[in-house]
């Protein structure tokens, strides 16, 4: 009879572990901003990535957590657009999407406003804006006539002329690309590709 192959450990099993390996004030810390959060959203999810952070999901990542060597970090990956009144903030304030919170040995995380944030982290994954949004990133497929070409194109910020007939090559594929709004007669353009906020479309014979 084949050995049975041991059932590789669960994302929450792993957390466990992490809280307990630590063995000091940090796996306190993030066991009880673990019990935070899990009353603030009684349905989250806990997963484990980028190789060893615990994080917490409920329609998209709401907060992930980290252990450092003199403090633990919690980072919400869309905390710039987070309203904090209670100041919970102390880390990447001037970042452009996320802001965390550093929390060393002697800080206090007060429980209301951190499960109060925590909701509002969870309802932004799923406020209309964050659909709109996503569609606005989304290519748009075009179609034109250029001189008896057809051409087939994606953009997601409105086409602009780049001003020549040839473009640089292609970082992916470093191959040269036409500029699909000096598309030769007769040409398909079969595929395009975005490069340098531009839209160029490689012709195929």
């Amino acid at each position: 009879m084949p050995e049975q192959q041991p059932r590789p450990e669960s994302a929450q099993q792993k957390i466990d572990d992490l809280i307990e390996g630590l063995g000091d004030w940090r796996g306190e810390r993030l066991a009880e901003v673990r019990g935070l959060i899990r009353g603030a959203l009684p349905g989250v999810s806990e997963t484990w990535k980028w190789m060893g952070s615990p994080v917490w999901e409920q329609d998209g990542i709401v907060v992930v957590g980290n252990a450092h060597k003199t403090k633990v970090k919690l980072t919400f990956p869309r905390g710039a657009q987070l309203t904090d009144p209670d100041d919970l903030f102390n880390a990447g304030l001037g970042a452009s999407a996320w802001r965390a919170i550093d929390l060393h040995e002697q800080n206090t995380l007060d429980p209301d406003a951190f499960r109060a944030l925590v909701r509002n982290a969870a309802a932004l994954n799923t406020a209309p804006g964050r659909l709109a949004e996503a569609r606005g990133r989304r290519p748009t497929r075009e179609r034109h006539d250029t001189g008896g070409a057809t051409v087939v194109a994606c953009s997601v910020a409105p086409r602009r002329s780049c001003g020549r007939t040839r473009s640089p090559a292609c970082p992916t594929s470093r191959k040269p690309f036409a500029c699909g709004q000096h598309s030769r007669p007769g040409v398909m353009i079969k595929r395009t590709l975005i490069a340098e906020s531009r839209t160029f479309t490689r012709a195929v014979p």
